[in-house]
Parts: C-alpha cells; structure tokens; sequence
C-alpha cells in the first residue's frame, strides 16, 4: 500500500481516539468484498451456518433464522445426530440462575437451560468472541429434522422477543454490536440450485457484499423492531391487482423470515390470491388438495409446469421519496420441488407442492422469496434492502421500481382490540364527568322524593313523642 500525508493523517486521527477511554471505532464494512459460501441445507429444511461455541471452541451447525431472537443448540445426544454442545468442556461457560425456556414455533418446541458462553462465527465476519447467551436444549418435539444437519438455532431478530421475557436477555446481534466494531448489519444471500436438493448461500456481519447482486440495493423500512416488520402496499397476480384493504395484507404484521420456507398470507389475503392464481392458470389440473400442500403435482416437464401458473408481485414503500418497490416471486419459487414417490423417480418425474400458505400471524416473506433477492438487514437505520441476487432463480429478472406510492395512506395493521389513545382519553374525561355529576343527581334525587312524600310529618312527629316519654 502506498501511503501519503493524508493516510497518515486518517491513521493518527484514529490511534488517538482508540485512546480515548473504552469508546469503539466503528469502521464502516459494507463495501465489496470476496466473499464464500457458509451457508448450507436445503430449502425444506433450512440454511445452517457452522458456528463455534466455548473454550476450547465447539464447532456446531445451527439454522439462521431472522425470524425469532434466542440461540439454542442442542444438549445431549439425540436421534438425528450424536454432536451437541456440553458446557462442562468449556472453560468459559456460566450458568445463570434464570428459569428454563421453552421456545415454540410454527412447527415444533424446544425447551433448555439459559447458559453464557462465547461464540465466534469466522466464516460470517465474526473473529472476535462474543459473550452471548444459549440455551441449553434438554427436551424437544418436531424441532430438530431428519438429516438436516443442524443441532440448533440462531437467532436474528430484536432482543424484544428474546425468551424468557423479563429475563433481562440481550439478542445475539445486540451482543455482536456491543461487543465488537461491527456495524449493526447482517446481509444474506440464499441459494438453491435447479433441482433444491442442495442449498448454499453467504451470511455476513457487519456488512454487505455488492457483488452478491446483479442490481442496486432498494430500502424500505422496519415498522416495528422485534421481528424485521415491514410493510406490503399491494399484491399482484399476473396483471391483476389484489382488491384488499392494504392493512390486511399486514394482518398482524408482515416479517421478513429465513427460517420459514414459505410465503405466508392472512387467510383473507391467501384465499384471495390463491383464488386470484386459479382465474389465471393456462391448465386446470390442480385441486384443493394441491392448493392446502396435501398433495404434489409430478411432471417430467416442469418449465411447462411453470409456465401455466402467473408471476406473484408484492409491492413495498421506498425509503425514496415517491417510488414503490416490486418484488417477483416466480411459479419456479412458490412452486417448491419436493421429494415423489420411487416410482416417480424411476419414471424420470419432478414433484411440485404449492408454498403459499395461510398465516394466523400476518404476512411471511420466508426462502422461497429470499431466493430470489440479496437481502440486507441494516438494524442501525432501520431498514431492509433488497436487491436482485446473482443466485436468483430468474437473475436476469431486475427489481422493478414504480414511481408513486402504490398507498398514500399508513398500511400498517392496527388492532381494533386496541382502542386509539384519542378514544380512551374520551373515555376517560366521560368517565370523570360522570363521577362529577353523581353527587348533584343524588341531591336532586333526594329533595324531589322528600317532597313528595306525605309521611314526613307524622314519621317526625311520632319519632319526638316517643323520645320525650
């Protein structure tokens, strides 16, 4: 490196202020760098990264996922593998005196002990160790997944769903940030290859790798930060708009989600848009069987598959003044590649199940979007940006940038359980006035029946005669 006054200069500026109580420097990485693949799996069972754990390091896999908060990996020997994380080897594990956690799911529960040790994740830009908290799982149900290769989970999310509540717990990326130089930004790309029997992909702290994307990074915000809760303004099937309130569509919220493989709607919303994609299909051969995820549909054509179904557009506000971002999800991500019987193998047949669902918790943009899209969590400014990946099922398909906003109005869902500050501050002033008044209806109340009432007088009068005899 050819060095000038300038260089040293910046250098000089920077020892001085590293020397400056304990503040931290943080030196922006988010530029372009060489990056390899730490990410692995499959689409069904999820995207693992290799993590270590303790001193002397304990090398686990465990799921990313950007949709729930607590680290967990697993205890003891199980079924699906013999490796799991044992605190007594490690000379820098703690126990806690916080009660045990149990930690449900869509599909499956764990429950496990609070324990704080370190971690270092080399591969994802994390040198430095991080005390962190784990749980320790000691009982499990429909959690871990036959030859998935992971024995735990990473949580991504905010520290606001870290269980248990009250516990006084830290998130993961909350430690990482506190703990290092690192900026608050984690970025994934996903990866499935043609046939999705193997995935790989690339996560990073800190920063994010241009060279991921085949396009600019578009950024809308967060909402809300417990999950990363942004919004969707509209939905589009083919060429025909989703008629819905735009509220709905983030009944109760709407998450971006690597451990959740499908896309997910409120069951208005997915009844709409799935009766919206059968108006559309150039071939009606699919049930409602099909439609639920009972049952596959087996082809030895699947570009002819394809091209019967129309291409979903999820639309979202722009951190640019006026523009709207559209986001594609193609027939060849929401129709998911699943494993056929013997015989459909043999006979040379791919099998496809519908990965659009319904949701009791709001909208979920789970792998089957993310695919697609090279996708930046920036927590420190409050955004998610999305830009078209090099590993995308359609990479030369860009991200459409439509100028307007799709909803001059807020999308973001309100429960109308809730009642608007405005409203219970008039309950309450309504509530006082009637208070107030009681004492004076009581009055009126009590001279107008003493007035009326013709027994008074001989009530008084017969009261006095007795007291005097």
């Amino acid at each position: 490196m050819e060095f000038n006054f300038r260089n040293l200069v910046f250098m000089a500026v920077l020892l001085c202020m590293a020397r400056m109580g304990d503040a931290k420097i943080r030196i922006p990485l988010r530029y372009k760098r060489a990056s390899a693949n730490n990410l692995k799996g499959t689409t069904v069972t999820g995207y693992y990264i290799s993590v270590n754990l303790g001193t002397p390091p304990q090398t686990f896999n465990v799921i990313v996922d950007t949709g729930s908060s607590n680290f967990a990996v697993s205890g003891t020997k199980t079924s699906f593998s013999d490796t799991f994380y044992n605190k007594a080897l490690s000379n820098t594990s703690i126990d806690t005196t916080l009660p045990s956690v149990d930690v449900h799911y869509t599909e499956g529960w764990w429950k496990g002990n609070i324990v704080s040790d370190l971690l270092t994740i080399p591969s994802a830009n994390l040198i430095q160790p991080v005390r962190v908290h784990v749980a320790d799982i000691s009982e499990t149900k429909n959690f871990f997944v036959n030859e998935s290769q992971w024995i735990g989970i990473l949580g991504l999310a905010y520290s606001s769903l870290v269980l248990p509540k009250n516990g006084g717990l830290w998130s993961v990326m909350h430690d990482i940030v506190e703990q290092t130089t690192l900026e608050d930004i984690l970025s994934m790309q996903l990866c499935s290859n043609p046939t999705r029997d193997e995935t790989q992909g690339v996560l990073l702290f800190g920063e994010w790798d241009n060279s991921l994307a085949t396009g600019p990074i578009h950024w809308t915000r967060i909402v809300k930060q417990w999950y990363y809760d942004i919004l969707i303004t509209g939905l589009k099937v083919g060429d025909t708009m989703i008629e819905v309130d735009c509220e709905e569509l983030n009944n109760d919220r709407t998450i971006v989600d690597s451990g959740t493989t499908n896309l997910r709607f409120s069951q208005k919303v997915y009844n709409l848009v799935v009766s919206m994609i059968k108006t559309k299909l150039v071939k009606d051969d699919f049930d409602d069987d099909f439609y639920d995820g009972s049952k596959m549909f087996c082809t030895s054509e699947p570009n002819v598959l394809f091209s019967w179904f129309p291409n979903l557009s999820i639309f979202l506000p722009s951190n640019e003044a006026n523009k709207t971002i559209e986001l594609t999800v193609f027939p060849q991500s929401y129709l998911q590649l699943t494993e056929g019987s013997v015989t459909e193998t043999l006979l040379g047949r791919s099998c496809y199940k519908f990965a659009i669902f319904p949701s009791t918790s709001g909208s979920v943009l789970g792998t089957v979007v993310m695919e697609q899209y090279y996708v930046v969590f920036d927590r420190g400014n409050s955004t998610v940006g999305f830009a078209t990946s090099k590993c995308a099922v359609l990479p030369s398909t860009s991200i459409q940038i439509r100028n307007g906003w799709l909803n001059s109005t807020s999308c973001q869902y309100i429960s109308h359980s809730v009642k608007s500050p405005l409203t219970l501050a008039a309950y309450i002033v309504l509530g006082l006035f009637c208070i107030c008044l009681l004492p004076v209806c009581f009055l009126i109340a009590y001279n107008f029946f003493r007035k009326r009432s013709p027994g008074v007088g001989c009530c008084s009068g017969s009261y006095n005669q007795l007291n005097e005899t």
